[in-house]
């Protein structure tokens, strides 16, 4: 089976793949960037009155979770955190295990989150779980930023899923 059959699915999304190759090919932009750009653009083709509804409903959780990130760790490291677990996640396309020399770039190499043995522990312990590379990417941000880190990287996994 052929993946364009099976990703690109409408004229919108040939669209974007179209101007999305363009792009990549003849400006050299940046994958990733182009990959978030074309996801938002999607999203907000299909979903647009969704975002602009007001909702109905309240929760206690945000707030929490604020009081929680002011409080424990810096906003800049939280943001960093954030960012490092978006890029994994938009790599994922390929089978989650395709993100773990990402991360180990990421978290050891480029921002010293984590040593090398560290960074194999936490893969060797996450392999006997249930989503190893949730498990992990969570481990990674807890590392690198305590309870907030965690949030923030398990978060920016998940996004580019939505």
């Amino acid at each position: 089976m052929r993946l364009t059959g099976v990703f690109i699915n409408d004229v919108v999304l040939a669209l974007i793949a179209i101007a999305a190759f363009s792009v990549t090919a003849f400006l050299d932009a940046n994958f990733a960037l182009v990959l978030l750009g074309g996801g938002l653009i999607y999203e907000l083709w299909s979903n647009a009155r969704s975002w602009t509804e007001p909702s109905h409903s309240f929760s206690i959780g945000l707030p929490a979770l604020l009081i929680v990130a002011v409080g424990t760790i810096t906003f800049s490291l939280s943001i960093e955190i954030f960012w490092e677990g978006l890029k994994a996640g938009l790599v994922t396309f390929g089978g989650a295990f395709t993100v773990i020399p990402y991360l180990q770039e990421a978290a050891v190499d480029g921002q010293h989150w984590l040593t090398d043995a560290q960074f194999v522990d936490g893969l060797a312990m996450s392999g006997v779980l249930p989503a190893p590379l949730i498990i992990f990417s969570t481990f990674v941000g807890y590392s690198a930023g305590g309870l907030v880190g965690a949030q923030a990287m398990t978060f920016g996994i998940f996004l580019p899923a939505r």
